[in-house]
């Protein structure tokens, strides 16, 4: 299963802020703020595992 079908699977999307230059993941209504490319791939990561 490719990382976007896992975070599909699992009702989750991720955006950008532009003017703010982060990552975001929303998860239902909730929004959690991922910070820098690192730390989302960091969180890509640790959701494969």
């Amino acid at each position: 299963m490719s990382i976007s079908q896992s975070l599909i699977s699992k009702g989750i999307r991720l955006l950008f802020s532009n003017e703010e230059n982060v990552w975001y993941a929303v998860i239902g209504e909730r929004k959690k703020y991922l910070g820098s490319e690192q730390q989302c791939q960091a969180f890509l990561r640790n959701l494969k595992n």
